[in-house]
């Protein structure tokens, strides 16, 4: 069996790797500039103005030394790095289940957003991306704790906390996703570890302090660097033109409720319009409606499981996760939609494991084998058809740049495809 894990690791990694060579894009060189300041000792916010989290300048200023200044050797690191995240990621879920067939289908979950990873710019190093991959870890854990009813211990809390809060570090606008799954895991761990039916303060104090000291420690940086007053200028006052972008009052104090209203109200009005696509059949561009569809079987299988509590960070999780993309209009290079992507990708794929269970259970309801067994069918012809759909988008990047026909990201864009056909490797 570690055989079998290694060989199929080892293929993920290539897959990483091979994405790295695909696309350049310019808000990925605002984030490695910024990490090369952060390399000549200059500090966020107070020594040069961006208006996004600092999480990829720092990861990028870690990776940018042993890059030699080629941005090619930076990409390669950076897809080791991606893949080091997202397989240490399920090698610590596998470890917190004793039966490993629970996680089995992460593995899938990993080589879906690998293979769709030059769809969604998941090879580059922008801000929506690095928080995706840094989200749905968490979110994974939360919903396998849940359904298979384990008891959430402080090594869950601290895995959600630290996840959570780089996601946001790197990026505000998950800050609902985060919010409401920092709420669920404190409310999970308080009620798996209570004792003769009593939460400790122990315990409260413990879940309060993984979740707020990180927080603590970045704001004393910002005070202790002077760069407190720079940080609420670029992420608050700036983006209000950028980002906080609902229609309120100019000059008026951002109103979270009311932009999370406009957010849910423009996600529900799309969010119906991509399931509806399901009786169209579109299987040359299915992934739209399998996204959507994804999500609907998990909120099956969660009402038919009777896992009424894991609802509430599925659905601010599925809501909030689009609050820059929309889910009826999922398309290449759309990176800002890569959260929902992702945990949308995790949805479907533990749904086909979780309603194949249900069908096979000779005591389930038969009312319920039925629902599960529609609902099975219909997921798995459009998860079947997706995933080659994405093998087949991915093969159309490589195909051309492998016959010398396309660049590389190394290569002129404009004069490759003539250079290639008239010069051989060795010129």
């Amino acid at each position: 069996m570690k055989k079998v894990l290694l060989f199929l690791l080892a293929i993920l990694f290539g897959i990483f790797l091979l994405n790295s060579f695909h696309e350049q894009y310019p808000d990925e060189f605002d984030s490695i500039l910024g990490g090369r300041y952060i390399t000549e000792g200059k500090l966020p916010y107070r020594d040069w103005f961006q208006h996004h989290q600092p999480g990829a300048y720092v990861l990028a200023s870690i990776l940018l030394p042993f890059s030699g200044g080629s941005f090619v050797r930076f990409r390669v690191l950076l897809g080791a790095t991606f893949f080091l995240l997202n397989a240490g990621a399920f090698l610590f879920l596998r470890k917190r289940f004793k039966e490993h067939t629970k996680t089995h289908f992460y593995m899938a979950v990993l080589f879906a957003l690998a293979i769709a990873g030059t769809f969604f710019w998941g090879q580059m190093l922008l801000a929506d991306i690095l928080a995706a991959y840094l989200l749905l870890p968490a979110y994974t854990l939360l919903l396998l704790k849940t359904y298979h009813d384990e008891r959430f211990q402080k090594s869950d809390l601290l895995f959600v906390s630290i996840f959570t809060f780089f996601a946001l570090f790197t990026s505000m606008t998950y800050v609902y996703v985060v919010a409401g799954l920092a709420i669920y895991t404190i409310f999970l761990f308080l009620k798996d570890n209570r004792t003769a039916r009593r939460v400790s303060w122990k315990n409260i104090g413990f879940a309060i302090a993984s979740f707020g000291l990180p927080y603590v420690f970045f704001f004393l940086y910002l005070f202790v660097t002077g760069s407190l007053k720079d940080y609420y200028f670029s992420t608050v006052i700036y983006n209000q033109f950028y980002i906080y972008n609902y229609p309120h009052v100019p000059g008026t104090p951002i109103n979270p409720i009311r932009y999370g209203v406009v957010i849910a109200n423009a996600f529900f009005n799309n969010f119906y319009p991509a399931l509806a696509g399901v009786v169209s059949f579109p299987f040359g561009d299915p992934l739209q409606v399998t996204l959507a569809l994804s999500n609907v079987g998990l909120l099956a299988v969660l009402l038919l499981k009777r896992k009424y509590a894991f609802i509430f960070p599925f659905l601010i999780t599925l809501v909030f996760a689009t609050a820059r993309s929309n889910p009826q209009q999922v398309k290449e290079t759309d990176y800002q939609a890569a959260v929902y992507m992702l945990t949308s990708m995790a949805a479907g794929l533990f749904s086909l494991s979780a309603l194949r269970e249900i069908v096979d259970k000779e005591k389930a309801v038969v009312s319920h084998r039925v629902i599960a067994g529609a609902l099975l069918l219909v997921l798995g012809v459009y998860w079947f058809f997706t995933f080659f759909y994405l093998s087949l988008k991915m093969g159309q990047k490589f195909y051309p740049k492998y016959m010398g026909d396309a660049p590389y990201i190394y290569d002129d864009p404009q004069i490759a495809p003539y250079i290639n056909k008239i010069t051989t490797p060795d010129d």
